[in-house]
């Protein structure tokens, strides 16, 4: 009984540090606008350059921890920018326009567990931007712990849709072309 518990204890504390982030689903709108943005510039092409994360999410869970994901948050972004620029034939490894960013969060409020996911964004070391979406799971009131890793999926697509449809984001391709 008793290993029962430490058992139960220790796969409590594992699964509350580490969020398996869902395989990345493509947003309809993220590619419609990347379409948009092709349709406007029909020779352009996007690279992305280096994106890593600058801090980790804190939570007291079972004690204070760090929420990782596998893959790594700022790895599950850059991933999915490149899958929606891919399928809107706007991504391309030889291309001029470098794409790359910083991965942060917001601590959450007290009481709420609400947190932020913040991009900043760098085009071609030049134009700097930040773009933000909040990330809400559902959390196990006993131990503070996250729980639904699903809400990570719809956080991760607001905010590539924040990146591509960014007022500096715009003006940077109209300059550019």
């Amino acid at each position: 009984m008793y290993k029962f518990f430490i058992i139960l204890i220790l796969l409590t504390i594992t699964n509350c540090v580490t969020l398996k982030a869902p395989p990345y689903s493509l947003s309809k709108q993220n590619i419609i606008d990347a379409k948009k943005i092709k349709t406007k510039y029909p020779n352009l092409k996007i690279k992305l350059g280096e994106f890593r994360e600058t801090s980790a999410i804190k939570v007291y869970c079972n004690g204070i921890n760090d929420i990782k994901a596998n893959p790594d948050f700022a790895t599950y972004i850059k991933e999915g920018i490149r899958d929606e620029l891919e399928v809107a034939e706007v991504y391309d490894e030889g291309a001029n326009i470098v794409l790359s960013g910083k991965v942060s969060f917001l601590p959450s409020k007290i009481l709420t567990g609400k947190r932020k996911f913040v991009v900043d964004v760098t085009l071609n070391n030049k134009v700097n931007y930040s773009v933000e979406s909040d990330f809400n799971p559902i959390w196990i009131i006993l131990n503070g712990c996250p729980y639904d890793k699903e809400k990570l999926l719809p956080t991760i697509q607001t905010l590539i849709g924040e990146i591509l449809n960014h007022p500096e984001f715009q003006s940077f391709i109209a300059e550019t072309k």
